[in-house]
């Protein structure tokens, strides 16, 4: 790679290598705690767009600094090329994939696509090329360790005076948010932070102070990993700390006694003492840290569980994958669509039947299956050119220079941490970008400490040369440029579009909320926008269609509405034709239409949503979309046969159960669904869904006693069921058992905060009426999962009832989030 190294006899090109380097510095130094105060801001996307933005004005400083000295010249470092290797490779998945937008760069400038592997390969040969500055790097080093100290001062201080505390208005109510990012990769950069700090104390002539700082930055972050309790952290910190409290102990079986005598004893006792401390603290958390993790979680009232795709899950995705994509794989972040497609059904009877996981097992064991064998096995190839470089380098070296060993020892620690992490865990932005930087200071290290040969020319003497400089220089200053502006407006476009959330809540108009949206899609023509362009729309149309008698004026507007839905739905599709959220809206574009008997609009309905199924083959919600839509045409055969269908993929669907209910009430066949209903408990005594769908029929029979009973029922197999209890409560209220239904209702209100149907009963029974007459048989309420996902990270209230997902944090002991 690059050395600025021949720039030496020029001043102003060394001023501006100077700058190029602190401006990385600075970048890297307050990556852990960069954040912008706003809700809008995209936070992982935030922390990218800062790095691509100090990385190519490094770059363009550097283009100044090749120009002005007119010289170039380069070490060749295998780990370095192989990751650009690995960047090809995600390019060219990325044009196979039919989807290159979202292969690209997706929604967010996710982990996994093209680009941001592309970001990590440039960060690397930056850091390779602008590394070798000792003096600029320990202070990286030192930004690093404030940034460390200011994020656990962050967290517990938050923990003692209550999550509000610090939200700087993004933090509230949750102690696990974090200007780092997610709660894990906190846990990871804490563990990096204990282990860079070790290799400090043990290499090192510090002074008192010196010792104090770092081990109080290993006290603090020791604290963080007790709260966060990540298990694959604590294994890799007791490893390390085993290895380094041997090596403090036998250490002088290996060195010259010259060489310790010259060392104060003191540093050798600070060491082992510190490693120590690390060892026991990791050595308690690995045999009980489920149990002492668990009740630090009752004691500071913090939940966070985070769950992936098994290992299983992840490889039978990928063997499926490989029938048709072995070479290049589905293409970068597409690990979602293979998912919705090869996706077990016995996913469907957990509460992740929903879910759309967009990485597998680990950031690495999710690349074999989006960028086939050729990403796969280049990124096999990386780790072990990585380890190698990095094991020669410290092993035999023969520089006497401890400063640039110490650089090596703890960029190659530190590299090997976060990089292994990625076999077993999908890592943020941030901890990414680190592992690059990293990788990119082992080169640097590699280089001075092994003095390997460089290759370079020189524009001195050479008019042509000269000339070959200058285009080389247009050409790197105009596709930085060029880059950062396209990055830009991507990032504007997920900003805008994030910024008319709140315009909902404030209760603006749907004019300005659109005009927001479309505002985004000028800036990135994402489908997303695209399709919630329809989804406002469509409510327009809804809204018009309650009219009774609707003026010449109302009747336009009607018309423009569904053209205008029409339009962005199919805008989505074109823009992504493999995502089956848009081919569903442009279908429920033309569902709208099929109660008022529109010619044609069933028919076109039916091919999108059969569409959306085709993409989506495994999730049942695709079949009762096509039963409902089959039911407001008037075909009930075929209505039941599609939900019949969706309760054979998941025996355990509320909604399709309901649905069924609903049409044997509706087809007077009440009577013989209660007896075939009852027939199907005895079979199934421990599916609180066929209680429920009983309880449903003897409700609308006005049988009370027994509905009661089966929801009873229902209740106990499963105290979370948000509509058994709903109705419940509703046969309660019919035989007069007032305080029984509330206590109900108050259940539901708990699972469904804000629920305006639940609220309303709950005023009504204050008033004391009843509460059948407002709440017909055909109302639900939403049930809670306990599974959420933000910025790509997928957690639930308890661990997964499903082999096919897995905890992060713990081993699965199937105990329930505290």
């Amino acid at each position: 790679m690059p050395s600025p190294e021949h720039f030496s006899d020029d001043p102003i090109a060394m001023r501006l290598i100077t700058i190029a380097q602190y401006v990385l510095v600075v970048v890297f130094g307050l990556l852990p705690i960069f954040f912008i105060p706003s809700l809008a801001a995209p936070f992982a996307y935030s922390k990218v767009l800062f790095a691509v933005a100090g990385v190519f004005l490094a770059i363009i400083l550097y283009g100044f600094a090749l120009l002005r000295g007119g010289a170039f010249r380069v070490q060749l470092l295998w780990a370095p090329i192989v990751l650009w290797i690995i960047a090809l490779i995600a390019l060219v998945s990325a044009l196979l994939s039919g989807d290159f937008r979202d292969a690209l760069i997706g929604e967010t400038f996710e982990v996994h696509s093209a680009l941001f592997v592309v970001l990590l390969a440039l960060v690397a040969s930056a850091w390779t090329i602008l590394g070798t500055n000792k003096t600029a790097i320990m202070r990286l080093f030192i930004f690093l360790s404030g940034s460390t100290v200011a994020l656990s001062l962050f967290h517990i201080l938050r923990l003692l005076f209550g999550a509000d505390f610090l939200s700087l208005g993004l933090f509230a109510g949750d102690p696990t948010l974090s200007p780092f990012g997610g709660w894990n990769d906190l846990a990871i950069f804490f563990g990096l932070a204990i282990m860079l700090s070790l290799v400090a104390l043990e290499q090192l002539r510090l002074t008192r102070l010196g010792q104090i700082l770092f081990g109080f930055v290993v006290i603090v972050a020791l604290v963080m990993l007790a709260l966060i309790n990540f298990f694959a952290v604590w294994i890799v910190l007791g490893l390390v700390s085993l290895v380094l409290l041997i090596y403090g102990l036998t250490k002088d079986r290996f060195v010259d006694k010259t060489v310790l005598a010259a060392q104060k004893q003191s540093l050798s006792t600070v060491s082992l003492i510190v490693s120590l401390v690390v060892l026991v603290a990791s050595v308690v958390f690995i045999l009980g840290g489920s149990v002492v993790g668990n009740a630090i979680g009752r004691a500071t009232n913090i939940s966070y569980l985070e769950v992936r795709p098994s290992f299983r899950a992840t490889t039978d995705i990928t063997r499926n994958v490989y029938n048709s994509d072995a070479l290049f794989g589905v293409g970068p972040n597409r690990f979602v669509d293979a998912w919705r497609q090869y996706k077990d059904n016995s996913i469907n009877e957990s509460i992740f039947w929903n879910t759309d996981f967009i990485a597998g097992f680990g950031y690495v064991p999710t690349f074999f299956a989006t960028m086939g064998l050729l990403g796969g096995l280049a990124w096999i190839a990386f780790f072990a050119l990585f380890l190698v470089a990095g094991l020669r380098m410290l092993l035999r070296t023969t520089s006497n220079d401890r400063l640039w060993y110490f650089i090596g020892t703890t960029s190659f620690v530190g590299g090997v941490y976060i990089w292994g992490m990625t076999v077993v865990y999908v890592p943020g932005p941030a901890l990414l970008l680190i592992a690059a930087l990293c990788t990119g200071l082992v080169s640097a290290s590699y280089g001075v400490l092994m003095h390997t040969k460089t290759y370079g020319i020189s524009s001195q003497g050479s008019r042509q040369m000269m000339f070959l400089f200058i285009i080389a220089f247009l050409v790197l200053v105009i596709g930085s440029v060029s880059s950062v502006y396209f990055i830009g407006r991507h990032y504007a476009g997920v900003y805008t579009f994030n910024s008319s959330v709140p315009l909902i809540a404030a209760g603006s108009s749907l004019d300005d909320i659109e005009a927001r949206t479309v505002q985004a899609y000028i800036f990135s023509r994402d489908d997303a926008y695209a399709r919630r362009l329809a989804e406002y729309q469509i409510a327009r149309m809804n809204n018009l269609l309650n009219v009774a008698e609707p003026t010449e004026e109302q009747k336009q507007q009607f018309n423009n509405a569904l053209n205008s839905a029409i339009n962005a739905a199919q805008v989505a599709v074109s823009g992504d034709q493999s995502d089956p959220r848009n081919v569903n809206i442009l279908g429920t574009v033309y569902a709208t239409l099929v109660p008022a008997k529109i010619e044609g609009a069933y028919d076109r309905a039916v091919e999108s949503f059969t569409r959306a199924k085709d993409l989506d083959p495994h999730n049942p919600l695709r079949l009762l979309t096509l039963a409902e839509l089959s039911l407001a045409s008037g075909k009930n055969d075929e209505a039941r046969q599609y939900a019949e269908s969706a309760i054979a993929m998941k025996s355990n669907y509320s909604d399709a159960i309901f649905f069924l209910a609903q049409l044997d009430i509706a087809a007077g066949n009440t009577d013989a669904a209660v007896a075939g209903t009852r027939a199907v408990t005895v079979l199934e005594p421990q599916n609180p869904v066929r209680f429920f769908q009983l309880g449903v029929l003897l409700l609308s029979s006005g049988k009370m006693q027994e509905a009661i009973s089966s929801l009873g029922q229902a209740v106990g197999l499963d105290q979370n069921y948000a509509n058994a209890r709903f109705y419940l409560a509703l046969a309660y209220d019919t035989v007069g058992e007032k305080s029984k239904a509330r206590e109900q209702l108050d259940a539901v209100l708990a699972s469904n905060p804000g629920n305006e149907i639940v609220t309303n009963l709950l005023g009504r029974l204050d008033r004391g009426e009843p509460l059948l007459q407002t709440a017909a048989p055909q109302t639900t309420i939403p049930e809670s999962s306990g599974v959420s996902a933000q910025e790509g990270a997928v957690t639930a209230s308890s661990t997964p009832d499903t082999p096919l997902v897995t905890p992060v944090n713990t081993p699965n002991t199937g105990e329930t989030a505290q």
